[in-house]
């Protein structure tokens, strides 16, 4: 089993490969709550919603800055 994970463990271009894809999959997901929570009425809990999706938006934000450099 274990000869088989190593196998398919990630190295030099497939990593980098690999990070590129994640950080553009979490670049577009932030995109997408941006825009799309703008547009659902939450009535009273509107404030909190668009504070929490700032705290997240900002969070993937620094997770994909910290995983480039």
């Amino acid at each position: 089993m274990s000869k088989l994970s190593k196998s398919f463990s990630l190295k030099g271009t497939g990593k980098k490969f690999a990070i590129g894809a994640m950080v553009a999959m979490l670049g577009a997901f932030a995109t997408f709550l941006e825009t799309e929570i703008a547009n659902i009425d939450f009535g009273a809990f509107t404030e909190l919603v668009v504070a929490v999706n700032c705290i997240v938006v900002n969070s993937i934000r620094n997770f994909v800055r910290e995983i480039k450099s």
